[in-house]
């Protein structure tokens, strides 16, 4: 029988809010300059990474969903460019394809 993994919170029903909340605080203060501790952030990477585990275990449409977005931030899209392409994954495949088929 396979055992379950235990999590440190229950993430199903985390409350993400505060966690939003302080990212858009960090984000003003490291705008204008001002040092930041990554414990403003309210989660540690060890959770965050913790919490990705679970969506892969318990919701992987939902971790990859994630994934793309956090990807997509990270090669420069801005939060709205990157959430229309998460929204719309057949469309970004097309392009992709595309680019693709013209550089071969």
């Amino acid at each position: 029988m396979k055992k379950q993994k235990e999590w440190s919170r229950d993430w199903e029903h985390f409350d993400w809010e505060q966690i939003r909340e302080n990212l858009h605080e960090v984000e003003r203060k490291r705008q204008a300059g001002e040092v930041v501790d990554k414990a403003e952030v309210g989660i540690s990477l060890e959770e965050f990474t913790e919490y990705f585990e679970w969506l892969y275990s318990n919701a992987p449409k939902f971790y990859y969903r994630n994934l793309l977005f956090l990807l997509l931030i990270e090669t420069g899209f801005s939060i709205g460019e990157a959430q229309l392409w998460v929204d719309h994954p057949e469309e970004l495949e097309k392009i992709l394809r595309e680019q693709l088929n013209e550089s071969v």
